[in-house]
């Protein structure tokens, strides 16, 4: 299942544009626990000037976070040598978080 309908002004999952400034945003929710059960709540991964680098931000978020549970908003063999993922995967959630918001020329 996936983690949240996609925006209105835009066609990826975890993207919104930001109407005052027009820069795109990614989101990712978090479920809060371990079991995906608690309440959670949305992590911020930063501002883009695209919505393509916005979406690849949140599917490195995604596959950090989920895995192969993980739904991208593009195919998963485009990051199977991705260095900006292995430099994410083995962090803590807050550095994987800080380390996306870094990456918005990546």
């Amino acid at each position: 299942s996936r983690s949240g309908p996609k925006s209105r002004s835009s066609p990826f999952i975890g993207v919104s544009q930001y109407k005052r400034t027009g820069r795109w945003e990614a989101h990712i929710w978090d479920s809060g626990d371990s079991t995906g059960s608690g309440k959670g709540r949305q992590l911020h991964l930063g501002s883009f000037l695209t919505a393509k680098q916005a979406a690849r931000a949140y599917d490195r978020a995604a596959l950090c976070m989920r895995g192969d549970a993980a739904e991208l908003n593009y195919p998963r063999s485009d990051y199977d040598d991705d260095p900006v993922l292995q430099r994410l995967r083995g962090m803590s959630k807050r550095a994987m978080i800080l380390a996306v918001r870094c990456t918005m020329d990546e």
